[in-house]
């Protein structure tokens, strides 16, 4: 077999990807239910202008960026972090955490972010101060004073998680809402799922590549 054509690990993403824009669906249509008419269409409107057309090239960077940037915004988080998960080393890993120089690295069952990834369980916490279970070294690391912090895994359509947000100190002093975690699951979804389709346009321009060589 060559490398001209989709191999299983391309059919495996195909297949997670659908999943995964199911998942986004069934999230976007609890959060309709809590919203009246005018917020909803808002809603969809500002999930909707992160898909990329189909004809534009676009990286993992700026998909992370450009969601992530929008949900912290749109949340009055002063900031938002998005984990992957690495079960093979039993840990999770920033990919998109602006405010430091280096990826923050948890043990899974350790930290919010690491709990969150073992039970699938958002941890909403107003004051962490008041929490044990909230690991300060990337406040000590990074010399920031974190106050709320919601932590939010993205699961597959099987219930593993395969990655986590965290969003830090809302701007107005109140508690994240459920109305804040039902969008942050739905961006967290539409990331995962751009992030697959990327990869799977980066293999279909690899094999157009060598298609055209033939």
């Amino acid at each position: 077999k060559g490398g001209d054509f989709f191999n299983i690990e391309d059919e495996k993403r195909l297949k997670s990807l659908s999943e995964m824009l199911i998942v986004g669906f069934k999230n976007a249509q609890k959060v309709s239910s809590a919203v009246d008419k005018d917020d909803k269409t808002a809603d969809f409107n500002t999930v909707a202008s992160y898909l990329p057309a189909s004809k534009n090239k676009f990286k993992s960077k700026n998909i992370l960026t450009a969601i992530m940037t929008s949900l912290a915004k749109y949340t009055l988080a002063d900031r938002a972090w998005f984990y992957v998960v690495n079960h093979k080393r039993n840990e999770v890993v920033t990919i998109y955490c602006p405010g430091s120089t280096k990826a923050m690295r948890m043990k899974i069952g350790e930290g919010h972010a690491g709990i969150a990834t073992q039970t699938g369980q958002t941890i909403n916490c107003p004051d962490v101060k008041y929490d044990d279970r909230f690991n300060p070294t990337a406040n000590k690391f990074l010399n920031y004073k974190t106050v709320s912090l919601l932590s939010v895994p993205i699961l597959d359509t099987s219930g593993d998680t395969i990655a986590v947000i965290q969003l830090f100190n809302k701007k107005d002093s109140c508690p994240f809402s459920q109305f804040d975690i039902s969008i942050t699951k739905i961006f967290g979804t539409l990331c995962a799922c751009l992030l697959e389709n990327s990869a799977l346009k980066n293999r279909l321009d690899e094999i157009e590549f060598h298609s055209n060589q033939l």
